[in-house]
């Protein structure tokens, strides 16, 4: 058979499966109109057996949605993208109609209500924060009196819901006022946790009693009394405990007071902070006389560390097996391979540190093995791209000539399912750009620097156009703002490097007036707006530094936005907790 008559049969073959795959693909579009790149891909694998890449599937999408009407152009862009970043959101078609339900009852209505709610109704379980954009992109579309909110109202509202205080809460508190008007929030935090299981900060219940007494008449005259209970029901820790304690540190005298704490609770179903049992360590330690004082202070910080580290003994023998199975393994694979087997999700810094201190073990380990005779395996070979790789990364310069390294190789990886380093891509990309011409060479190095910080740049005209009215209305309007009216009004959410430098360019476009700002007044509008912390949050973010004294910025942020509906930056709180420490 000639070369030309392949090529025709080979054409026709690729011309069939693919039509077939549209033919499938345009179904599964009309069963589910918010479908996903994921979901279409499981459906035509179980359908065909067959595997489509990531992008050809993302990109046919788009294509079918385009040609099956209006009717399936209007996907919910906080769905679609949810969908498209896998981030495995669950709200359906009839969730939504549940949320507008309530809307229509209640426009204030905030994402916590909304999500007990839904969660009564249908037995979903979501994050606030994913009821949160739902609310948001039905508001958009059900119209302005659904988003142009009293902002005070709306505030209240909010306040209402995150208490945890109930009227059956307040009940008991006036029942206890009534007994003893001179009850303080200690004793009374425990009386409540007594009688109906709340436990809340006795910051909240202070305020609590105040208001109480003020709207009840109960006058509180006897105030060293009240000192003194207070004083008294602080200290938990009796003679029992502190024997305990010192058993604790005669077994081990480094201990540290998270150990000590967890193994007091189990002995004495006590609940102590951290803080309280590191008191008693300290005056123990004295008491117990120089050996137990003058500790090697290096030894001690080992010890506090090896406490708190999520990586522990059985985490290091299968990180000991990865290493044994490829000497070579980097940190990222790593940490995937061990959270698909343990389900440990620790940062990548702890498992680079735990790899390095293996291989620095390992290293005796096999050069006993080689004056043994044992087969040591051997640093596995790097994967060289032949001319069918090369076509890949030809294929995202057109796509895209200013594509960065990193982007190229997640792509690769994505298509091929071959691992390369981030330097390879990159080289392979800088000889591809000199062989493809002048058109493909990079002179504009702003633009890599850009990409690199920011791979996926979301901004179109119509985003741009509604950041140049928010700066008409508010000249001095920071990038958080600019990014909670975008997603309010849109539906797109950026982050904040991006939202800050569109913001800049946007200014020295529109002149001057626009660019040149007084100092004092950006200082202000960034003081109030850091100001956002009150004394509910920061008590959260103690609550959390008790229950874990190493919690990491980003988890304390996370925690705090699912449980307050407050985001901050990550910095910020960084800042806070090192100050709360």
């Amino acid at each position: 058979m000639s070369q030309d008559n392949k090529s025709l049969k080979t054409s026709t073959i690729n011309n069939d499966i693919q039509n077939s795959f549209l033919e499938i693909l345009k179904n599964h579009i009309k069963d589910n109109k918010y479908t996903g790149h994921i979901s279409a891909m499981k459906q035509y694998r179980s359908e065909t057996g067959l595997e489509v890449s990531t992008n050809t599937m993302r990109n046919s999408i788009e294509i079918l949605v385009k040609e099956l009407g209006q009717e399936y152009a209007i996907i919910d862009s906080y769905i679609f993208r949810g969908r498209e970043l896998n981030r495995n959101i669950k709200l359906k078609d009839r969730h939504l109609k549940c949320l507008k339900g309530y809307l229509i009852e209640d426009k204030y209505i905030g994402p916590a209500q909304a999500n007990r709610k839904l969660n009564e109704e249908t037995g979903l379980e979501v994050s606030n924060k994913t009821v949160l954009r739902a609310l948001n992109g039905l508001r958009v579309k059900m119209g302005t009196d659904y988003v142009n909110l009293d902002l005070i109202k709306l505030k209240n509202k909010q306040l209402e819901e995150r208490s945890k205080l109930k009227d059956s809460h307040i009940e008991c508190l006036k029942k206890h006022l009534k007994e003893d008007n001179n009850i303080g929030p200690a004793q009374a935090n425990r009386k409540l946790y007594e009688e109906t299981g709340l436990d809340i900060s006795k910051y909240v219940l202070g305020q609590t009693l105040i208001k109480l007494r003020k709207q009840t008449g109960v006058v509180n005259n006897v105030m060293r009394t009240v000192k003194d209970i207070e004083s008294d029901q602080r200290i938990k820790l009796k003679e029992a405990h502190l024997e305990c304690l010192k058993k604790y540190l005669i077994e081990d005298k480094y201990i540290g007071p998270t150990q000590a704490n967890r193994k007091l609770h189990e002995e004495t179903g006590l609940k102590a902070s951290n803080n309280a049992v590191r008191n008693c360590l300290k005056k123990l330690r004295d008491g117990l006389g120089v050996e137990y004082s003058n500790l090697d202070l290096n030894l001690l910080k080992s010890k506090r560390i090896d406490e708190r580290s999520k990586i522990k003994d059985s985490h290091l023998k299968c990180l000991k097996k990865y290493l044994s199975m490829d000497a070579s393994i980097g940190t990222f694979q790593a940490k995937r391979m061990l959270h698909e087997e343990t389900g440990l999700e620790v940062h990548d810094g702890a498992v680079r540190k735990a790899l390095v201190m293996l291989k620095k073990e390992m290293d005796l380990d096999l050069q006993l093995a080689i004056k043994n005779g044992f087969k040591v395996n051997k640093r596995k070979p790097r994967v060289k791209l032949d001319n069918l790789h090369l076509e890949y990364f030809e294929k995202y310069l057109i796509k895209d000539k200013y594509i960065t390294g990193a982007t190229a190789m997640k792509k690769f990886y994505e298509e091929t399912d071959l691992e390369i380093s981030k330097t390879t891509a990159y080289n392979t990309l800088k000889k591809l750009r000199d062989e493809m011409g002048p058109e493909y060479d990079i002179s504009n190095t702003l633009m890599v620097i850009n990409r690199e910080h920011n791979e996926s740049i979301k901004l179109k005209y119509l985003h741009l156009e509604c950041l140049k009215k928010y700066l008409k209305e508010d000249k001095y309007i920071s990038p958080a703002e600019a990014n909670k009216k975008l997603l309010g009004e849109t539906g797109l959410e950026i982050n904040k490097w991006t939202m800050s430098t569109a913001l800049k360019k946007l200014r020295k476009e529109m002149g001057p007036e626009y660019y040149n700002l007084e100092l004092s007044v950006v200082r202000d509008r960034q003081s109030e707006n850091l100001s956002k912390l009150k004394n509910f949050h920061l008590n959260c973010l103690k609550n959390y530094l008790n229950e874990n004294p190493s919690i990491k910025a980003q988890e304390a942020r996370d925690k705090l936005c699912q449980e307050t509906g407050l985001e901050m930056s990550i910095e910020y709180i960084r800042q806070v907790l090192k100050k709360l420490v």
